[in-house]
């Protein structure tokens, strides 16, 4: 899995797929920390590591369709505006008051 971006000291990283996974810089440095205390990860760290990059890769998305959303139904009630403003201007002139 290829990471593209600068920046390889982030915690996270993008694969080319648009996925989101931990980076290895991130793990090898997690690990160089415990090592140096003597302690060691439980066996399934990776994992729940991975589950809760993706659990905030879902959350992200979710977020971002609902903005776009937002944003669609924001342009939908300029529109409405706009057509109810030219609708009033031409009642306007066929009845002046």
């Amino acid at each position: 899995m290829a990471a593209r971006g600068k920046d390889m000291d982030q915690p996270f990283a993008i694969a080319e797929d648009g996925g989101v996974f931990i980076s290895q810089a991130e793990i090898l440095k997690s690990q160089m920390i415990v090592s140096a205390v003597d302690a060691s990860l439980p066996p399934d760290f990776a994992e729940k590591a991975q589950e809760k990059a993706d659990l905030l890769e879902r959350r992200l998305s979710d977020l971002e369709a609902e903005v776009k959303s937002l944003r669609l139904a924001d342009d939908a009630v300029r529109q409405h505006a706009i057509d109810l403003k030219r609708f009033i201007d031409q009642l306007s002139a066929v009845h002046p008051e």
